[in-house]
């Protein structure tokens, strides 16, 4: 394939769409590069000037492919200065449906234009760029965008010569636009294809972050893969079912023998909580009860606890996740602290070790703050460019929202940080690691294995503890931690998604303390 792929059709002529179709093949590719290009706007008021700036950008590396404007309004200069690239004309069935489409859109904007001239100027400009393509003798391929999509990306994967077939979506086609609803002023991905998922994946490419066109971000392509075992494409198999139960509960009994009480919670992720914010393309797909996290719940493991059932049943009382980070918010954090207590102290009832009750909401603090988030921050600059376009009016900058914080106020910590020790933060690190003690001796000594699920619950959580040393676990039990510091309750909390690793994960690690 050559190395620059440039997509000559105008506006309405699926020059998105083919975009998104070039980024799914793993080719680096940029759409309506104004901004990013610094070719003014109109390009043709100094021509000459913007063509040594549009050039120059696209001599960088950054970027194979190109589409949309400024590109089509250079289009004989382009034809000139890269006989060696492959060109892709876009177009549509007929002028007349080129012309209702244009009106459509641009009309849902509020933005007039005069079809009668753009219209002679479609004409004459496609009949060009055919003309141009056959002087030059390029690699040159008309599409038109209204032909069954599938058999669209196949026609293009073979004249890409790209070493499987992709499918073609259609992501902005006038009639999913509605300016007046929120969530139908962009359409993200859209395909016919029935291996949906692939599709999204391959368009979000490298990114983590997958943004929805209800303004929520959520986590996609990571190492868990997460989004395979909801959908069906991944699945434990009994063997691994049995492997991951097996080493919980050694883990367990073998910390009973020593005197030791353990639970282990697994967070649900946000797309159990919420998948009704998911990207429209999920609609009507079924998040399956087969994920890992949901076979071992249905075990009925008493030191097992899975809290999605808990989690989807208090959204009535506010979001319990933030719409930007993978991660439960203040809110939700406080229905979790209070599930692991609750949990807790049916645990040690008949232990002989006090109990305290988890705190009320009303014993927190509560100030309004502005969050961004660990997905929000990941958005490549395209999503995030979309997200600011049509979401400008609830631009909050680099933050996504504004929402409610509960923190535990001074008046009501008992329980004050200790120094970690020396051994720990070599082998683990200052930031990942916490300790506490509490002056009432009576209640339980806890090492708390956790992960950033927990952000929010360590200072809560340490107050129900004489001792406690909460460590950013990785994924591991250390059973050398557990001896060193005698505990009488140890807690696993991680996401959801890491559960995955317990088919081949032992039941303890050594540290090195």
């Amino acid at each position: 394939m050559s190395e620059k792929i440039f997509v000559l059709g105008d506006s309405r002529t699926g020059t998105t769409t083919l975009h998104k179709f070039l980024k799914l093949t793993g080719i680096s590719s940029i759409h309506y590069f104004f901004k990013q290009s610094g070719v003014s706007d109109p390009a043709h008021l100094d021509f000459d000037k913007n063509w040594q700036k549009l050039r120059a950008f696209i001599d960088k590396p950054t970027y194979n492919a190109f589409s949309d404007y400024p590109l089509r309004t250079f289009y004989k200069e382009i034809f000139a200065a890269y006989p060696n690239a492959t060109y892709i004309l876009s177009t549509r069935k007929d002028v007349e449906t080129w012309r209702r489409s244009m009106i459509s859109f641009f009309g849902k904007f509020g933005i007039d234009i005069n079809i009668d001239e753009l219209t002679k100027a479609y004409r004459t400009i496609n009949q060009n760029i055919r003309d141009l393509a056959d002087k030059h003798k390029v690699r040159f391929i008309e599409i038109c965008i209204d032909d069954d999509s599938e058999k669209n990306g196949h026609i293009l994967s073979d004249f890409l010569g790209l070493p499987e077939r992709f499918s073609l979506g259609w992501e902005n086609s006038a009639q999913a636009y509605d300016n007046t609803i929120w969530s139908s002023r962009v359409t993200f991905y859209n395909t016919k294809s029935a291996d949906f998922l692939s599709y999204v994946k391959g368009i979000t490419g490298q990114s983590k972050a997958m943004l929805s066109e209800y303004g929520w971000a959520y986590l996609i392509n990571d190492s868990s893969e997460f989004l395979d075992y909801c959908y069906g494409n991944k699945r434990w198999s009994s063997k691994n079912l049995d492997a991951a139960k097996g080493t919980l509960q050694q883990r367990k009994d073998i910390l009973a023998k020593n005197g030791i009480s353990y639970l282990k919670f697994a967070i649900p992720e946000k797309q159990i909580i919420y998948p009704q914010y998911l990207p429209k393309i999920f609609e009507g797909h079924t998040i399956s009860d087969q994920r890992p996290a949901a076979q071992l719940q249905a075990l009925n493991l008493d030191f097992f606890s899975y809290p999605d059932a808990l989690l989807k049943d208090v959204r009535s009382y506010g979001h319990v996740y933030f719409r930007g980070d993978s991660h439960a918010n203040w809110l939700g954090a406080y229905f979790i602290y209070h599930h692991i207590v609750e949990t807790l102290n049916a645990t040690l009832a008949n232990s002989g070790l006090a109990q305290v009750g988890a705190f009320n909401l009303s014993d927190l603090n509560v100030s309004l703050a502005a969050y961004a988030g660990d997905l929000f921050t990941q958005l490549d600059k395209e999503m995030r460019g979309t997200y600011n376009g049509a979401w400008r009016a609830l631009n909050l900058g680099d933050k996504m929202e504004h929402l409610i914080l509960y923190k535990l106020p001074e008046s009501k910590r008992k329980a004050r940080a200790k120094p970690v020790g020396k051994v720990y933060l070599d082998k683990l690190g200052e930031r990942e690691t916490f300790r506490f003690s509490h002056p009432d001796k009576r209640l339980p000594k806890a090492v708390i294995f956790r992960d950033s699920t927990s952000d929010y619950l360590v200072d809560l959580l340490a107050q129900h503890f004489s001792e406690s040393l909460f460590i950013w676990h990785k994924g591991v039990v250390y059973d050398d931690v557990i001896e060193k510091e005698q505990p009488d309750v140890v807690l696993h909390i991680m996401a959801e998604r890491f559960i995955v690793q317990y088919t081949h994960v032992s039941a303890f690690q050594t540290l090195g303390v």
